[in-house]
């Protein structure tokens, strides 16, 4: 059985990043986190590098939101 994923804009790459990640940063010692914090916005940042600014208007600011969100996500984590 074949399966593609074919993705046409970088956000769906980007959440399906850190939604896999971010579980970990639960069990993860602070400094263990923040280098996976790391190496996931390095992913991130490269698939929309990738993809490049070919997105509808409405995207790039969908795209804010998503980051901001994990970015919210991170900071409750590392408040506690």
């Amino acid at each position: 059985m074949e399966t593609e994923l074919n993705f046409r804009h970088p956000g769906p790459i980007g959440d399906l990043l850190f939604l896999v990640t971010a579980p970990a940063h639960r069990f993860l010692p602070q400094n263990a986190s923040i280098a996976l914090v790391a190496v996931t916005l390095c992913l991130i940042d490269r698939a929309y590098i990738d993809f490049g600014a070919r997105g509808p208007r409405w995207y790039v600011p969908l795209c804010v939101i998503s980051d901001l969100a994990a970015a919210l996500f991170l900071v409750a984590i590392y408040a506690t």
